[in-house]
């Protein structure tokens, strides 16, 4: 039995693989919700460099072990992220 509210009025959506919604939801694609940072990583100021692990999330390069992106050597070309940047929502 589901514990979620049912929505009495569902229509459909034109995306194949969502099907039904609840009428008075918006459907957008991902990238209208979200923002580009702009700041940039003046004179290579910060050290600190992310990476974005699989079943992991975002975590710092330091932990991720010697799979995937590898570190520019120059991280003034990079951009920053602020604490609360990752989740926040245009």
């Amino acid at each position: 039995m589901s514990t979620f509210k049912s929505y009495p009025t569902r229509v459909e959506t034109g995306v194949e693989w969502l099907g039904k919604a609840p009428q008075h939801w918006a459907i957008l694609p991902g990238l209208a919700l979200m923002t580009e940072s702009r700041a940039k990583n003046t004179n290579a100021a910060c050290q600190d460099y992310l990476s974005l692990v699989a079943g992991r999330g975002v975590i710092p390069y330091a932990e991720k072990g010697d799979v995937g992106n590898k570190k520019p050597d120059d991280l003034a070309k990079c951009k920053l992220v602020s604490p609360g940047n990752m989740s926040s929502i245009a």
